[in-house]
Parts: structure tokens; C-alpha cells; sequence
């Protein structure tokens, strides 16, 4: 495997693993932000977090497609 793509495969892999954590950061920072432009709102119900399905199959994906490019890069290719 050509080092380019095993580099875009880790890139994109590590990208699919961050994605369920860096949705909950701006999914809390809505929140807080919320809350700190209306003083007098005490209870509020958000849609549109992340499923634990999606966070596990992002997760699964991810640490596939890193596998993927690492096995290949390091495989050895038949003359």
C-alpha cells in the first residue's frame, strides 16, 4: 500500500473515532451557552445527541479502517 493512503486511512480512521467526543463538546457547549444567555431558564431537553449505536459503530469503523492501513503498509507485497 502506497504510504499517501495508509496516511489517509489513519487520518480518516482517527477522525471517526474523535467524532462521538468532539459532538459531545459542542453539544455541552450549546447547552452551557443556553443556560448562560437565558439566566432564567432552569430545565431544558435538547434533541439531536448522539446515539450510543452510532458512537459504537464510529468507533468500530474507525479502529477498522487504522487496522486496515496498518496491516497493509506493513505486509509485505508478492513479487
Amino acid at each position: 500500500m502506497k504510504p499517501a493512503f495508509a496516511i489517509t486511512l489513519i487520518i480518516i480512521g482517527a477522525f471517526l473515532i474523535a467524532l462521538p467526543p468532539i459532538s459531545d463538546y459542542f453539544w455541552r457547549a450549546d447547552t452551557i451557552r443556553l443556560f448562560q444567555q437565558q439566566p432564567g431558564v432552569s430545565n431544558v431537553h435538547l434533541e439531536g445527541q448522539m446515539g450510543d449505536e452510532y458512537r459504537i459503530s464510529c468507533f468500530v469503523v474507525g479502529t477498522i479502517v487504522i487496522g486496515i492501513a496498518c496491516f497493509y503498509s506493513v505486509r509485505r507485497p508478492h513479487a
